[in-house]
């Protein structure tokens, strides 16, 4: 529960709003209107999470960022932050779990055609696509924090989805790639929070 306040206190009602409401209903909306599913899913996915970090952590790791000196004169701070990043990581993990999963089998009971893969295929396709989808939006937002710009995240979210959709296209039935992209998502994920505490703690000295 605290580490759940601690996430929330970085989020503004706008920002609630939009994550926990409205970023579904467009999916679904992409999901039930257009034949290109899982695909177009993973990539609005990943536009939105990158583009929407400028409203909840952006400019975190860049010299002008000022917004978080509040966390410096508290004691937990550090404990704070820390415990809201990687619950920010939770969270994105489980709606590109929770997406790709759905994209990937409503996309498949509309047209048998689609996706032809026996089990293992079918394990390995749906790990890639939930793990791309993740990594590179983490990955996105990580190189995004050092910028304050909106204009930097709009730009590296078109980048972001270019590699995350070929990726996908080219790895329908690898089996190895899995294991690819979960070694990537643990790196991200960790190097995510450490750069952020680092550049946090680096502040108290002007460096």
């Amino acid at each position: 529960m605290k580490k759940i306040k601690s996430y929330l206190v970085f989020t503004s009602f706008l920002y609630r709003l939009v994550m926990f409401l409205v970023i579904h209903t467009i999916i679904l909306g992409l999901l039930l209107f257009l034949p290109v599913a899982p695909y177009m899913e993973a990539a609005f996915l990943a536009f939105f999470e990158i583009v929407s970090d400028n409203w909840l952590f952006g400019g975190i790791c860049s010299k002008e960022a000022a917004s978080m000196d509040y966390l410096k004169s508290s004691k937990k701070g550090m404990q704070v932050l820390t415990a809201g990043l990687t619950l920010d990581l939770v969270r994105r993990f489980f709606y590109s779990a929770l997406w790709m999963s759905i994209s990937f089998f409503y996309a498949r009971s509309q047209n048998p055609n689609a996706f032809l893969f026996n089990n293992v295929q079918t394990v390995c396709f749906l790990a890639t696509s939930i793990l791309l989808t993740y990594s590179l939006s983490v990955a996105g937002i990580m190189i995004s924090r050092f910028f304050s710009n909106y204009w930097i995240n709009i730009l590296i979210s078109y980048a972001a989805i270019i590699l995350l959709v070929l990726i996908m296209f080219f790895a329908q039935g690898n089996t190895y790639i899995p294991f690819l992209t979960l070694v990537f998502a643990i790196l991200v994920s960790v190097l995510s929070v450490r750069l952020v505490i680092k550049k946090m703690k680096e502040s108290y000295y002007d460096k």
